[in-house]
């Protein structure tokens, strides 16, 4: 399993998880500056990290002023 770390602005970070055993997919969101609860997690399916990459890379084409698709 392979574990991904992508930065916040805040200087936290985003983990995302893939387990080629369990096909299980997982991302796990920062607690809340100041706190001491537990990172939140989600699971997903591969289809929904295909739309979480195509809604990402709708995001970026208007950000640098192309057409969302």
């Amino acid at each position: 399993m392979d574990d991904y770390q992508i930065p916040t602005t805040d200087g936290r970070y985003l983990t995302l998880r893939f387990d080629e055993e369990t096909w299980q997919t997982v991302i796990r969101f920062p607690h809340a500056e100041n706190s001491d609860d537990e990172m939140t997690t989600f699971e997903f399916t591969l289809e929904d990290a295909e739309h979480f990459v195509d809604a990402l890379d709708a995001i970026r084409a208007r950000a640098t002023g192309g057409a969302a698709g």
